[in-house]
């Protein structure tokens, strides 16, 4: 039969191992926001950027376009605009 002693001895080492286990996935999980957040951090502080250019870039696309007129004549590679 076991001893008593060993059996207590092995509930406790059981109770430190949970212990350690549950402070363990804590603080994963602390790591895991503080990440998911810096990650939002960054990818806001690149996107804004990136949107102000591509609105940028899509106006003066449009404006280039709005100035072209149509040609008045087109014959072969030669085009005849009015100014």
């Amino acid at each position: 039969m076991t001893n008593p002693d060993a059996l207590e001895q092995r509930r406790r080492e059981v109770e430190q191992a949970r212990e350690e286990l549950s402070r363990s996935i804590d603080q994963l999980g602390t790591r895991a926001i503080e990440k998911r957040d810096d990650t939002f951090e960054r990818v806001k502080q690149a996107a804004v950027p990136i949107a102000i250019g591509v609105a940028g870039f899509v106006v003066a696309r449009a404006l280039v376009r709005r100035r072209r007129r149509k040609p008045i004549l087109e014959i072969g590679p030669f085009v005849l605009r009015q100014r």
